[in-house]
């Protein structure tokens, strides 16, 4: 006899099988009621106000020391935003 949840299917997938065991394992959890990431958040006005700073002719070294973040990421705004247009 199995728990509820674990019977055994013939036809059963891995994916299937995974989220039985995360139904049982999180029932009597509340949903979170906010995102559960490591990721750093987006910072759109930011972003934007950077990209727009650039437009108008700022260097992207300077604009890098202003908001304290690495020229790399001043490029990945700049490319991300100048697809968007």
């Amino acid at each position: 006899m199995h728990p509820a949840g674990f019977e055994v299917l013939p036809s059963a997938t891995v994916e299937s099988a995974v989220h039985r065991v995360l139904r049982q394992l999180y029932l009597e959890q509340e949903l979170p009621t906010y995102p559960v990431t490591d990721l750093i958040p987006l910072e759109e006005v930011r972003n934007a106000e950077i990209y727009q700073r650039y437009i108008n002719g700022e260097r992207t070294i300077d604009l890098a020391e202003d908001y304290s973040v690495s020229l790399q990421r001043i490029y990945v705004l700049i490319r991300r935003y100048h697809g968007a247009e």
